[in-house]
């Protein structure tokens, strides 16, 4: 009787095989929701680092504003004379978008991007720093209020950053 297939062995294998199929397809349809969502929340995540740099550091160095671009390591918009949380230097804001490409290197970020600054207090015109291909699926958007001063005066902005 050794090596003999009984029915209750076939029923008991293909009633597994069955089983194992149903669980494998009912959790596969779930898993595209699943990458999607975890797509969108790394792009959520490089958004808001982005977002978090520009407000919170002044650059490296500090005074970026006067140096050439090989020069100059990491851009930030915080005003170091102040040094407080989301107080931005209104020089830095209306310069820092020498080209899209000097903008993304220097945030050292790989997905695209578009940063807006946007004026409350009508002080300076919006700035808009984008590359010239805009993907068609912005995945998230970061919006953010901050203040600004020019040494003299403070107004406020609203930051808002998208990403793909």
């Amino acid at each position: 009787m050794k090596g003999q297939f009984t029915i209750e062995y076939i029923v008991a294998f293909l009633l597994f095989i069955s089983i194992v199929s149903y669980i494998h397809l009912s959790s596969s349809k779930f898993l595209p929701d699943y990458l999607r969502l975890g797509r969108n929340e790394e792009t959520f995540s490089i958004a808001y680092s982005i977002s978090e740099v520009l407000i919170n550091d002044p650059g490296d160095p500090p005074d970026w504003l006067k140096l050439r671009d090989k020069d100059i390591r990491r851009i930030g918009l915080s005003d170091e004379n102040y040094n407080k949380m989301n107080l931005l230097n209104l020089s830095k804001i209306t310069s820092f978008c020498r080209s899209y490409e000097f903008v993304k290197e220097k945030l050292g970020v790989e997905k695209d991007f578009i940063i807006m600054i946007l004026d409350m207090s009508g002080n300076f015109n919006s700035v808009v720093c984008k590359g010239k291909v805009i993907g068609t699926n912005i995945n998230v958007t970061v919006k953010r209020m901050v203040s600004y001063t020019d040494g003299k005066n403070f107004g406020l902005a609203q930051l808002i950053v998208q990403a793909w």
